[in-house]
């Protein structure tokens, strides 16, 4: 690694030291909150719940200290699988709403083969973060902020340019904290693995986003065709309930699936390195994934992705707040809207 003042340094680094380094790096001088939460990793491989709308999950931003207390204290509990915000966050709630301005890129590179391709990348990231899995997790400063949909759309060109998982783009991102343990491989009877920051820039100047977005492509298709589903729809109709799979994750989470349907799990919850979830044929079947058992619909897939439950587990707020981005993503108006303008 390289301090601040540009000085080589190669030690070994305590636990600690490698969550200190990592949100000095992101946080220092940003606004609002970083959220930090941990779930359990139960006897059966999956991974519990989070207990997202905690507040004890939000430290201010660049305070240290209260970082790495708050990652002590879930690192004590057992079987703690133990995440952060990249992002800041607007206000103490999870989610992508709560983002607004980002001054940070990162891709999750789930197959360690494609860490070569990572090597021979014209822009050397500012730190490397081994997952514990294989992978690694890669982070880029940024020169000036970003609203939050255009990191999105960067981080959507990094993870095509370096083949990283195109699920994990979302401005409102859950990644592992380094210094924690990685429970996964605990599934397969073995000990779990270290997570751990194996390369930082502290020294290296921040990137003009559209420098390190040069010569990359979006690969964010299309919403939906009109076609499949009529233009007329009246407000608070649900058009994503006309499509199967395919088309609205496609349009939700922006990325084209395999033409098998194989697409890595959505949820915020499952780091899974290999496509696990399927996307059935047929409006009305849905999508599954077979390693931990998240699946549904349309408003369960951004459940997933906001690192929410699935299926009848997702209620009240959190299901209201799906509804709301599906509403926006695909340009259906808000029913209570509409009833306010006929009792005029």
């Amino acid at each position: 690694m390289r301090d601040r003042r540009g000085h080589r340094v190669d030690r070994v680094l305590a636990a600690d030291a490698h969550a200190a380094l990592l949100t000095e790096l992101l946080h220092t001088g940003r606004p609002g909150f970083v959220e930090v939460a941990g779930a359990p990793r139960l006897a059966d491989g999956r991974l519990g719940s989070f207990r997202r709308n905690d507040l004890g999950n939000f430290v201010r931003a660049g305070r240290r200290d209260d970082f790495l207390e708050r990652v002590r204290a879930l690192r004590s509990e057992e079987r703690r699988e133990i995440y952060f915000t990249p992002a800041t966050l607007r206000v103490p709630v999870p989610g992508n709403d709560s983002v607004d301005r980002v001054a940070v890129a990162w891709v999750d590179i789930d197959d360690a083969r494609r860490l070569a391709t990572l090597r021979r990348f014209g822009h050397r990231p500012h730190a490397v973060v081994a997952s514990g899995s294989g992978g690694a997790h890669v982070y880029w400063l940024l020169s000036e902020e970003l609203p939050g949909e255009r990191c999105e759309a960067l981080n959507r060109m990094l993870a095509a340019a370096l083949g990283a998982d195109p699920v994990s783009a979302n401005r409102g991102r859950f990644l592992r904290v380094p210094g924690t343990l990685n429970q996964k491989p605990t599934r397969r009877g073995l000990a779990p693995t270290w997570c751990r920051v194996v390369m930082c820039d502290l020294a290296r100047a921040p990137y003009r986003p559209a420098a390190l977005a040069a010569g990359l492509r979006d690969p964010r298709a299309p919403r939906p065709a009109q076609r499949t589903y009529s233009p007329e729809l009246g407000w608070g109709e649900e058009p994503w309930r006309a499509l199967e799979a395919r088309e609205y994750y496609r349009a939700i989470v922006g990325s084209e699936p395999r033409r098998d349907g194989k697409v890595r799990c959505p949820s915020a919850d499952h780091l899974d390195r290999h496509p696990s979830a399927q996307l059935y044929r047929g409006v009305g079947r849905g999508w599954y994934c077979f390693s931990c058992g998240a699946g549904g619909g349309a408003v369960d897939l951004v459940a997933a992705l906001r690192g929410y439950p699935t299926g009848p587990a997702l209620r009240r707020e959190e299901f209201r707040e799906c509804i709301a981005e599906l509403r926006r993503i695909f340009g259906v108006g808000d029913p209570a809207t509409r009833s306010r303008g006929r009792h005029r």
